[in-house]
């Protein structure tokens, strides 16, 4: 990872984001770049002397957020964007530098009708760098270990190899999960044993040891609300999810294994896309 794209609104879900980001870029040697966008003047705009100090009150909290980083020893820039449309300049911007993932507040994401128009779901569906997405009701978690979870099929790894190398910064282990869904009837024991062969096979296939990368498998009536309850209960400090990125109609729809785990847990998750 090179570079690390944070777009700050200075709210208390962004500000986590922005310190688990930081922890990020300092374990892996990224370049840290704060944005903050601000809406232009109107030209019907009453108090234009009030604009240019709300802007510059803006920059100097911008300034003193990287200067805190700073003397820990985190590379970081910042940029102060104007623009009538925030989902629009973080993407042009992420685009632009060449990020390799996007770090945002959750804030919108309580409600459907809320996240439906929300800033944090116009780049999730937009982007396809990875997002890391917080929400600041926990203090900055330690991360000793990572949470990634499959389906099985091919695409779902995508998020494994991108969070290998982020385990291994952090000298933390992998917990792959997969969640054995059913309707009526859960899963015998011997399904699940099998389930569970099947993903050791997946770690061997890849070269990787079960000391590295932990095998685990779970039975839910839903995937998504499996994943987001195993996180509450194991108290997972991140979780790397995948996403297959649908086009059209199909990714306004809230139904998804993604969607629901970002809707029902309250801890950091980087959603990684299957174009990355």
């Amino acid at each position: 990872m090179k570079k690390i794209l944070w777009a700050c609104d200075f709210y208390e879900d962004s500000l986590l984001a922005g310190e688990i980001a930081a922890d990020i870029a300092a374990r892996t040697g990224a370049a840290l770049h704060a944005v903050h966008i601000i809406r232009p003047p109107s030209k019907h705009e009453k108090d234009a002397a009030g604009w240019f100090e709300r802007k510059k009150a803006l920059r100097a909290r911008l300034e003193e957020r990287a200067r805190a980083l700073a003397e820990r020893g985190i590379g970081v820039s910042y940029e102060l964007i104007e623009s009538e449309g925030t989902g629009k300049a973080i993407l042009d911007e992420a685009e632009s530098l060449g990020v390799d993932m996007i770090a945002m507040g959750r804030a919108g994401l309580a409600g459907e009708a809320t996240y439906a128009g929300s800033t944090v779901r116009q780049v999730l569906h937009s982007t396809k760098r990875p997002l890391l997405l917080a929400r600041g009701i926990h203090m900055v978690p330690k991360i000793d270990r990572i949470l990634v979870t499959t389906d099985l099929s091919e695409p779902s790894f995508v998020a494994l190899d991108f969070a290998l190398p982020l385990a291994r910064a952090f000298s933390s282990p992998v917990h792959l999960l997969f969640v054995y869904e059913y309707a009526d009837v859960p899963p015998t024991p011997d399904e699940m044993d099998k389930a569970l062969e099947e993903l050791r096979l997946v770690v061997k296939k890849r070269g990787l040891s079960e000391g590295e990368v932990k095998p685990e498998v779970i039975s839910h009536q839903e995937s998504g609300d499996g994943i987001a309850k195993y996180i509450t209960e194991n108290k997972i400090p991140l979780t790397v999810i995948g996403s297959r990125g649908a086009s059209g109609i199909e990714k306004w729809l809230l139904g998804s294994t993604t969607e629901r785990v970002i809707k029902l847990s309250s801890r950091p998750l980087i959603v990684v896309k299957e174009q990355w």
